[in-house]
């Protein structure tokens, strides 16, 4: 549904400050997640293990602090 439909003129929520990464930037870690993800997914399927979906949400978790620095700006 629209926000023009209800009657809404400005945002609903407030507008978060802009991250601050480039389009570039931004690519490059969808790229780690996607490619961490898929890794540990493929070794956790090859293992044999039951649950190995485990290992693509550790992937994850472990590159959300990379992204946190990136967003402020250190390396």
């Amino acid at each position: 549904m629209l926000l023009s439909n209800l009657g809404a003129s400005e945002p609903v929520v407030p507008v978060p400050e802009h991250h601050g990464l480039t389009t570039g930037q931004l690519c490059a870690h969808a790229g780690r997640f996607f490619l961490a993800t898929g890794v540990a997914g493929i070794l956790g399927s090859l293992s044999g293990l039951s649950h190995s979906y485990w290992a693509m949400v550790a992937a994850d978790t472990q590159a959300i602090p990379l992204m946190r620095q990136a967003a402020n700006g250190s390396t």
